[in-house]
């Protein structure tokens, strides 16, 4: 049976995954840091060997004569080197979004600026065949560079040492050392496919973390909103209220403004319920709430702190500001019409019941001080009759004590 690579769809796949697959999207750019100082210290590999190169003899100096060509050649791979990590380091931003192109154009100058060493002192080729293949390794694995690149770089290279070669018609260094090359070349392209496979599938790990940690946090804001919020009516609850009043308290007596506290208790909910069901009683809580959202300010603090209790926490405001609001929240959802109808066929209409407070920042009052002194009030309200608005003098909170109160109809 006869088997065909170009037929054979997991080959096709494998080689495109890892000789043709790009990184992927912002990957150059969130790993930009890295992929700079990786270049940064191939820069200075280079350096290092230039130096080295001065160090060992070449022909001619073994012959006890100078190559002066040669000096100023390998002084050229030198400069560039630095001259390219300088530019690197300096200009940091320019290199932001050219830093894949200028590796590679970079790493190409410096790593084909040595092949005038094989012209200029052949008799030492098989020596700068190793410093090139060091060279072009160092690339494959420090140069953040797809399985494409680095196979069409090393394809160039290896393609210019056989010319060269063929050029200066040394055939002994063709025959001995190009096998030791091409090993080298492919040990290089095997550790960067392996590097960027390691930092793909990295990469991927990382933004699927990322996805989950955003999930999560997403959660958790929703599980906190949940834990701070009325289901049925969208207000805040009673702990969140809590909370705010301490923060509030703070903030009153730092710059000494007045607080004030109203609490509306509807009427009749469960005559409601009763008569029209729990569907009518939840459209009544939730009519009283969007009264109370359309009246308040954006700093003001909404909830509902019972089944049929509301609860409004206000800052800086005056009591003829104060008295004004509770007066027309009052009239306002006495006006509301539900979408169910009595038996004589009229609209059936809710009330509430209002106690407010105000105080100042000197006054040190719990939240259970005001809750208790406006409800006390509203006990009394609701005593001589519903739909009032009644304010109160908080006082400490003791329990069977009830203060007298002043009622406004």
């Amino acid at each position: 049976m006869r088997l065909s690579l170009g037929n054979n769809q997991k080959i096709k796949l494998l080689a495109r995954r890892v000789f043709f697959n790009p990184f992927p999207d912002d990957y150059l750019r969130i790993y930009q840091p890295d992929v700079r100082r990786a270049t940064v210290i191939y820069f200075f590999f280079c350096i290092g060997i230039s130096f080295l190169s001065f160090l060992l003899p070449d022909g001619a100096s073994l012959l006890g004569k100078e190559n002066q060509i040669l000096v100023y050649s390998r002084l050229t791979v030198l400069l560039l080197s630095a001259f390219f990590a300088f530019l690197l380091i300096k200009w940091r931003p320019f290199f932001r979004r050219r830093i894949e192109r200028y590796s590679i154009l970079s790493s190409g100058v410096i790593v084909f600026s040595i092949l005038p060493y094989v012209f200029l002192d052949p008799g030492r080729m098989g020596l700068y065949f190793h410093f090139y293949t060091t060279l072009v390794v160092s690339g494959n694995i420090l140069l953040w560079l797809t399985g494409t690149t680095v196979v069409i770089f090393n394809g160039l290279f290896y393609f210019s040492l056989v010319l060269c070669t063929s050029l200066t018609g040394n055939k002994n260094v063709l025959q001995h050392d190009f096998a030791n090359v091409l090993i080298y070349l492919f040990t290089g392209i095997f550790g960067n496919l392996l590097i960027n496979f390691w930092r793909v599938m990295d990469h991927r790990a990382k933004k699927k973390l990322q996805k989950a940690v955003s999930k999560l946090r997403d959660k958790n804001i929703q599980i906190e909103k949940i834990s701070k919020v009325d289901e049925l009516t969208g207000l805040y609850n009673r702990r969140y209220l809590i909370e705010q009043f301490e923060l509030f308290l703070k903030r009153a007596q730092r710059y000494r403004f007045s607080l004030a506290m109203i609490i509306l208790d509807m009427d009749y909910l469960k005559e409601i319920n009763d008569s029209y069901g729990h569907l009518a009683g939840d459209l009544s809580l939730r009519t009283i709430s969007d009264v109370m959202k359309q009246r308040v300010r954006a700093t003001d603090i909404c909830s509902r702190i019972g089944g049929d209790e509301f609860c409004i926490l206000l800052d800086a405001i005056k009591k003829e500001d104060l008295v004004q609001l509770c007066e027309n929240l009052r009239m306002e959802v006495a006006e509301k019409e539900l979408s169910y109808r009595t038996q004589k066929g009229s609209p059936v209409k809710i009330t509430v019941s209002i106690g407010a407070c105000i105080f100042g920042p000197g006054e040190e009052f719990s939240f259970d001080d005001i809750y208790h002194s406006i409800d006390s009030a509203l006990y009394e309200s609701k005593k001589k009759g519903r739909n009032r608005v009644s304010f109160i003098e908080p006082i400490r909170y003791f329990p069977r004590e009830y203060p007298g109160t002043t009622a406004a109809s």
